[in-house]
């Protein structure tokens, strides 16, 4: 249904308040405004204040945000708190570089566990509470105009839940229900473009972050896979620190594969090679730059697994093609893998799900049975999907 048809603003204020009774009935502080202090979320803090709508605002403290938006985000932060409104500071238990070290590989596009970590996963400050979002969908104007307001993001079918909180991605929708960690989340946003949100902000005098006056177009973890190379090349020349940091970060990585006798890419056999093989993924440009994906999996699900596979353990250290670099122990999982490539009929994030415990040892496969069952067993998959 549709119960608002004007400026982008005014729906989203209207939206605010029609669901704030169904965000004071979860929690009586109202709506939790999840924010990095970037563009998005500035905009909506401010459409929060604006709609005199309860709320509190949370921000999740990943140690890689970039030193400016820090600061901005700490003054923003007094300031609220000076309005008399609630603010948490939401620390999770690793840190970048420690998570980096647990996996043995970098975050990357198709295996992206940082944002689980370090932003997605439920924390005590936010209750129960609708969690609020400045996550955008890019559409044209025309298919915004044609647009229902109220829609369930997904249903209890997993492959049609794979949107992250965070997510910038054309299934964002106004308000959503996800069954994953029953969060319910409304995105004010959802259907703003780049032009309404600069737009917003110089119409209300809205201070942006001043990293944006320097031709920085997207704001949040330095050096995210997602982002071209061009970006995360900016960024180590800005911030040259964070640069030396991840390349120390790859040395503990490979001396803990060394020591635990997992594969190492011949030609990223150093920090500075792995590094570089790092900032120069491919898929990374397939992608918008703010796109997540939910625990890892690729939300692109168009691709054939038998094309992506070879992409994913390309990209995890283990070449298909090549039993020399795959350890004598794990020679008959690789054969399996190689059957389950020939049949073409797993969905991609299987794919990916068996290459990581592959490569990363935590499981060896003896037989296509012990796939199967760890597959019906460790997730929601029925065994008709097989």
């Amino acid at each position: 249904m549709s119960f608002t048809k004007n400026a982008p603003d005014e729906e989203a204020v209207r939206l605010l308040r029609y669901y704030e009774g169904l965000a004071l009935h979860y929690d009586v502080r109202g709506y939790c405004v999840c924010t990095s202090e970037g563009k998005d979320s500035r905009v909506l803090g401010h459409l929060m204040r604006r709609a005199g709508v309860r709320h509190f605002y949370m921000h999740s403290v990943t140690g890689i945000d970039p030193p400016e938006l820090v600061y901005f985000q700490r003054a923003n932060f007094q300031a609220y708190r000076d309005l008399g409104y609630l603010t948490y500071d939401v620390m999770y238990q690793y840190s970048m570089w420690q998570l980096m070290r647990r996996k043995k590989i970098p975050p990357l596009r198709k295996v992206r566990y940082c944002c689980e970590h370090l932003k997605e996963r439920p924390v005590p400050q936010q209750g129960r509470a609708i969690l609020s979002l400045g996550v955008r969908k890019y559409e044209s104007v025309g298919r915004r105009k044609k647009r229902d307001e109220l829609e369930i993001a997904s249903d209890k079918k997993r492959g049609d839940n794979i949107i992250m909180p965070f997510d910038n991605s054309e299934k964002r929708r106004i308000f959503e229900t996800c069954y994953q960690d029953n969060q319910r989340r409304v995105n004010p946003l959802a259907y703003w473009t780049d032009s309404d949100i600069w737009s917003y902000s110089k119409d209300v005098g809205l201070k942006q972050c001043s990293l944006y006056d320097e031709g920085f177009t997207r704001l949040g973890c330095i050096g995210c896979p997602m982002a071209r190379r061009a970006g995360r090349e900016q960024e180590f020349r800005r911030w040259p620190k964070f640069k030396a940091q991840y390349l120390r970060t790859f040395g503990h990585m490979l001396e803990d594969r060394r020591a635990l006798g997992l594969p190492v890419l011949e030609f990223a056999s150093t920090p500075e090679q792995w590094f570089e093989w790092w900032l120069n993924d491919k898929a990374a440009d397939k992608a918008d730059g703010n796109q997540l994906t939910l625990w890892g999996y690729a939300e692109d699900r168009t691709a054939q697994p038998a094309r992506l596979l070879d992409d994913i353990a390309w990209e995890l250290g283990v070449n298909i093609s090549d039993l020399r670099l795959v350890p004598e122990t794990k020679r008959q999982a690789l054969d399996i893998m190689r059957h389950m490539r020939e049949r073409e009929r797993y969905p991609l994030h299987m794919w990916e799900e068996a290459v990581c415990y592959l490569t990363g040892a935590e499981m060896q496969f003896g037989d296509y049975g012990k796939i199967k069952a760890y597959f019906i067993g460790n997730t929601n998959y029925a065994a008709d999907q097989f």
